[in-house]
């Protein structure tokens, strides 16, 4: 498995994914399952799960993109398997190629990851935002110690140091919140 036989941006997810292991449509030896998918992309997925596939197996999966809608149904093959030694935090799992998906679900599909990306590049610039505002609290410190005799001095900036921190936080926890869009 390598970033070079990729075709399309991968977006991180986490979302519940249910499916059908062997042979699909008509034919017997056909299995349900639940796992997690934790990456996707228009040509692809990765799940973790414990089944045992083949690579070129047909697979049938339906992803639960929102818990208000029904699951975006997918067809695909087992592109790659996930080896304890190559791929110890991604073991055990499959990566699958998607050979199949209706145009509504790939508009939904789509919609999803645009989402969820543009929450993570937010999510980054809100970290980035707290990080600054940390660093702002720590230089007024470092001048609150040097300027210890100024008493009025020194209550503004323990008053500012307290609304960096308020603000501080109130941007990570938005972060965390952003992230899971």
């Amino acid at each position: 498995m390598g970033n070079e036989r990729r075709h399309a941006r991968r977006i991180a997810v986490k979302v519940d994914t249910t499916g059908t292991k062997g042979r699909v449509g008509r034919e017997e030896g056909v299995q349900g399952y639940f796992v997690k998918t934790y990456d996707l992309s228009r040509g692809g997925l990765f799940m973790k799960t414990d089944k045992r596939y083949k690579v070129g197996q047909r697979v049938e999966i339906s992803i639960f993109l929102s818990p208000n809608e029904s699951p975006a149904k997918i067809k695909g093959r087992v592109a790659w398997i996930a080896s304890k030694k190559k791929h110890p935090s991604r073991y055990p799992g499959v990566g699958l190629e998607i050979s199949h998906v209706e145009k509504n679900d790939k508009k939904r599909i789509s919609a999803f990851m645009h989402k969820r990306a543009k929450g993570m590049k937010e999510a980054k610039e809100l970290k980035n935002m707290y990080l600054q505002l940390k660093e702002m609290a720590a230089r007024l410190v470092d001048l609150e110690e040097k300027h210890a005799d100024a008493t009025h001095f020194k209550t503004a900036i323990k008053s500012a140091i307290a609304e960096i921190d308020n603000v501080a936080h109130l941007l990570d926890r938005e972060a965390v919140e952003v992230k899971s869009l």
